[in-house]
């Protein structure tokens, strides 16, 4: 940190000596690159902070997986990445097959679906002929 610092410094301070001298002697040139330079500053403090994000990211994130794989088994997280999806699967499949059971259970009884006796000996006997 402190490094990339004193040479951010160093290149801060050759920007305005350079911009210095091209007001002392009006070119152009050394203006320009004093300007280059500070953008050269910047850009290095800019890849600094990004990247000492993203550092950190990573770490965290290395730092969650060691977590995670070894947790043991009565906390019940699955150590392969796989067994949760297919627990997962499973459980939505038999959610699925239920409700099936349940939406055909309603279609056939008058009394489920909400239907009078009436109502359904009248409507299976104008089906009859």
């Amino acid at each position: 940190m402190f490094f990339i610092l004193i040479i951010v410094i160093g290149l801060v301070a050759w920007a305005l000596h350079l911009m210095q001298e091209a007001v002392e002697s009006r070119e152009f040139s050394l203006m320009l690159a004093g300007f280059l330079v500070s953008v050269a500053a910047a850009a290095l403090m800019a890849v600094y902070f990004l990247m000492g994000n993203y550092v950190g990211y990573m770490t965290d994130m290395a730092h969650r997986a060691y977590l995670s794989n070894n947790l043991p088994e009565s906390v019940g997280v699955a150590n392969s990445t796989t067994d949760w999806f297919e627990d997962w699967v499973k459980e939505v499949q038999i959610e699925v097959e239920q409700a099936q059971v349940v939406q055909t259970a309603s279609v056939f009884t008058p009394q489920a679906s909400g239907l009078s006796a009436r109502y359904f000996d009248l409507n299976k006997q104008s089906l009859d002929f």
